[in-house]
Formats: C-alpha cells, sequence, structure tokens
C-alpha cells in the first residue's frame, strides 16, 4: 500500500506548487506516465487480472481463431479479435498490461486536457476513485471506456457518425456501453434544466428496486446483458436502497461540480455537465441496483472534470501567484468529498482475490494464494457462451 500512498501524496504535491499552467500540464503529463508503468508492470495484482492473465497465455492466436470461436464468444466480437491479436504480436501478459494502460490513461488524459485548463485536481480524483479498478480490474470495459472517451470531442461538434462508430465498436468490447448509443438524446434533453427533481425520483425509485427489478431485467432482449445483470442480483439487492452516505455523496458532489458550473458552462462544456449528472444519476440507484455501477464506467471520468472546472474558479493558475491557503484548502476538501466513499473501500478492502494490496511487481514476482482465480477450471473456454 506504500507505493500507492507515496505516488498519491506525490501528486499532491505537483498540484499544490503547480502555479501556471505549463508546469501543470508537465507534472499531469509525468503523472499519467507514472500510472501507466504502475499499471504495466505490476504481477497478479486486481480481481479480473487474475483471469485475463490466465487466458492469455493460452489463448487463440490469430491464425488459430475461427469464425466460430469468434461468434460463440461470451465476450464481444471485436474484443476477442483484439485480444488474439496482442497474444500473436507478444506472447508475455506484461505487454498486455502496458498496451491496456496506455490506451486507457492516455484516452483520460486526453479526455481532461480537453475539458479543464487546470489538470492535476483532475488527475489526482481520478487516479484514488477510478484507476484500480479501470487499470487492473477492467480489461473489458477499460477498453471499451477508453474508447468512448475517445468519442466525447466528436459528440460535442456533432458529428454523430463518428461518435456512432465509436460506440458500436465499444459494443462489440462490452455490452455495457450500450447506454452510450442514447447519450446524444440525452445531452439534447439538457438535464441541468431538470436541477433535482431526477434524483428524487431515482432516489424513491431505489427503495422499491428489490419488487421490480427482476422481472425488469428478465425484459432485457439482448441475452448477454440480461445474464450479467443477473448475475449481479444474484449476489444480493440491497432493499434498503440508497444510503444515507451515498445520497449526502450525490448532494454535495452535485453542488459542487455541477450547480456551482451551471453559470459558467458553454457549448463546449456543458456536454460534460450533463454526463455528470447522468453519472450521478446513476449512482443514485447503485445501491438499490447493484449491477448499474457498471454503467458509470463510461460516465464517472465526467464528475471528475465537472469537479475540476469548480476548482477553476477557486484557483488561477493563469499566472504566478502568493499561495493562498483558504483557496487550497477548499479545493482539497472538494477532493476529499469526492474520494471519500472510494477510500473507506479501500481501508475495508475485503474479498478472496479481489485486492490490489499489496502491489507486486514483475520484478520480484510472488502468488499468494488469495490472488489465485479459483472459479474457473477451464480457462481458455472461459468467454465461451
Amino acid at each position: 500500500m506504500l507505493i500507492y500512498i507515496s505516488i498519491l501524496l506525490l501528486f499532491l504535491l505537483m498540484f499544490l506548487v503547480s502555479r501556471n499552467r505549463q508546469i501543470d500540464k508537465k507534472f499531469a503529463f509525468v503523472s499519467i506516465c507514472i500510472l501507466i508503468l504502475l499499471a504495466g508492470f505490476k504481477y497478479r495484482v486486481g480481481s479480473d487480472a487474475l483471469l485475463y492473465q490466465d487466458i492469455y497465455e493460452q489463448y487463440p492466436t490469430l491464425n488459430q481463431l475461427s469464425i466460430n470461436y469468434i461468434l460463440n464468444s461470451r465476450w464481444g466480437s471485436l474484443f476477442v479479435i483484439w485480444f488474439s491479436l496482442c497474444h500473436t504480436l507478444f506472447h508475455d501478459f506484461i505487454y498486455y498490461q502496458f498496451i491496456h494502460a496506455i490506451i486507457l490513461l492516455s484516452s483520460v488524459y486526453l479526455l481532461i486536457k480537453h475539458y479543464t485548463k487546470m489538470l492535476m485536481p483532475a488527475i489526482l480524483m481520478f487516479s484514488i476513485v477510478q484507476y484500480l479498478f479501470m487499470t487492473f480490474d477492467l480489461y473489458r470495459e477499460g477498453l471499451a471506456a477508453a474508447i468512448y472517451f475517445f468519442s466525447i470531442p466528436f459528440l460535442e461538434k456533432k458529428k454523430y457518425l463518428i461518435y456512432y462508430a465509436f460506440c458500436f465498436i465499444c459494443f462489440n468490447i462490452h455490452v455495457s456501453s450500450f447506454l452510450c448509443f442514447f447519450v446524444p438524446l440525452i445531452a439534447k434533453v439538457n438535464l441541468l434544466k431538470w436541477t433535482y427533481k431526477p434524483f428524487l425520483i431515482f432516489f424513491v425509485l431505489s427503495f422499491f428496486a428489490s419488487l421490480i427489478i427482476v422481472p425488469i431485467v428478465n425484459l432485457i432482449p439482448i441475452t448477454s446483458v440480461r445474464i450479467l445483470a443477473l448475475s449481479y442480483l444474484g449476489k444480493g439487492i440491497e432493499v434498503e436502497g440508497m444510503t444515507f452516505t451515498r445520497a449526502i455523496f450525490v448532494i454535495v458532489i452535485y453542488y459542487f461540480g455541477i450547480y456551482k458550473n451551471i453559470k459558467f458552462f458553454n457549448d463546449k462544456n456543458i456536454l460534460v455537465l450533463n454526463l455528470a449528472y447522468l453519472s450521478l444519476l446513476i449512482e443514485t440507484l447503485q445501491k438499490g441496483i447493484p449491477f448499474v455501477f457498471r454503467l458509470n464506467s463510461y460516465f464517472s471520468i465526467f464528475l471528475v472534470i465537472g469537479l475540476a472546472i469548480t476548482i477553476e474558479r477557486y484557483i488561477s493558475v493563469e499566472t504566478n501567484r502568493t499561495f493562498y491557503i483558504d483557496k487550497y484548502i477548499k479545493v482539497l476538501l472538494i477532493i476529499l468529498l469526492y474520494s471519500g466513499p472510494k477510500i473507506l473501500d479501500y481501508m475495508k478492502s475485503e474479498g478472496t482475490y479481489n485486492a490490489y494490496f499489496p502491489y507486486v511487481s514483475v520484478f520480484n514476482p510472488h502468488i499468494i494464494s488469495k490472488r489465485e482465480f479459483h472459479d474457473i477450471n477451464d480457462y481458455l473456454r472461459y468467454d465461451q457462451k
């Protein structure tokens, strides 16, 4: 755990000493490089990483891959081809880790850079809340999310053909990206005009989720999506719906991430605020409907960007200025409010093999029992229906 804390403290120091945009951009680039290296050199760290590594070492190469194998896969067809291509070019899984980290973190960096003037606060929040899950676990969904991030500037410019081409690629990697197809409609509706009302509706729905969710899920026409949703529901529905802690989280983040920015919005960042709003709506249902958190992989990054826009209102990075301790305290409080629930999750850190701690690198590899994937005996056929 020490390596994670050290890196976060380094990022925090970079943020505190970033007195102008040029320094901020340089620190942000260095930070992304550090995160890529951390993910690339890890050894059997993360839950899904165990499965993908064990499968990768046995996976068919391109010349062994058949149409029948692709069509019968429970994975997206494009991901099967991509995974096979990578195994054909690089036999060792460490190369795949690097490729995945570079694609995902590059897309995050470019998206943040496109919409915010101050990068380090956004990267710091991303590092605490999303980085480990998306980079160490979500090898399929993380790839789909990365590709989706690349599509957002095209959506902003109303280049819908290119945007939907990206969505099609995402869907053929991981079906959880289906909601991305509806984002242009959501953007036109302009959720910002609705203020707090949808939150109240979703809040009430979360309490009744246990009564209606299973019949609704059974109506999903896409078999793979329906099976995935039912598998998460099988792990237990939290009948109490949204907890008090999550309600406070949604209210506070809505205030700082969206409400404080509405009067500053323009054609460029109104899309970001709408997607941040959508992310919070998903958060509102998350405790009542467990599987919806998968949908948030594509939208929670916009909460980070929305908060970064707010932080820009507190601190100017236009020129070198005297250090205003009160401003930085406010900023750190915003970061803490956003990161607090995830920090508590890390502190509890329960599970049989879903662990990020301790960090183990390829330079000192060792396997401990909690990092063995025991649930699947036939790794090679795991991705088959």
